[in-house]
């Protein structure tokens, strides 16, 4: 019996893990969601409760799938390495926290967060940053019909992130 409630517990947390991944998905292509199930309504535009249920199914489904003595183990290594993390961001100063430094992100309540339009000053390595009015950082926009327009989106290193706008891989 025991080996029946693991299997249908397992099942569920799987269920989970799927559900939760479309979700996240949909939402990093659409920039939202909305559905209706059983006549309740769910609808989202934010991706962090997403991820935190993915990762809590995914969670529930690895314990279910080894023994418990890994489970504990495995739940302990999770918890000591995000100490040790904490540890060392309270030790080691972390130089984007730095109050002396432009302020080019605020909250967004669709992306966590974005850039500040119009934002500039000196960044963590001394280059000039400066956000546009349209929330990028670049010097302006070519007119519609005038040479081609090209999107990049990326991390840090598209950014150009301790480096000039001039000399980032973008331009």
């Amino acid at each position: 019996e025991n080996l029946s409630v693991r299997r249908a517990l397992t099942a569920l947390a799987t269920l989970g893990v799927v559900v939760f991944a479309v979700l996240t998905i949909a939402i990093v292509a659409t920039g939202d969601f909305a559905f209706e199930l059983g006549g309740m309504r769910f609808k989202s535009n934010s991706l962090d409760p997403l991820l935190k249920g993915l990762a809590s199914f995914a969670a529930i489904r690895l314990a279910l799938a080894t023994s418990v003595a890994n489970a504990a183990l495995m739940a302990f290594g999770v918890v000591a390495g995000l100490g040790l993390i904490e540890l060392m961001l309270r030790i080691v100063p972390v130089p984007l926290a730095d109050p002396s430094l432009v302020k080019i992100h605020r909250p967004s309540t669709r992306y966590g967060y974005e850039l500040v339009p119009g934002a500039k000053g000196f960044g963590t390595a001394g280059e000039w940053i400066e956000i546009g009015p349209g929330g990028y950082r670049d010097h302006g926009t070519l007119p519609l019909g005038v040479g081609p327009r090209i999107v990049v989106l990326g991390d840090s290193f598209t950014f150009g992130m301790g480096v000039d706008v001039e000399n980032g891989y973008v331009a």
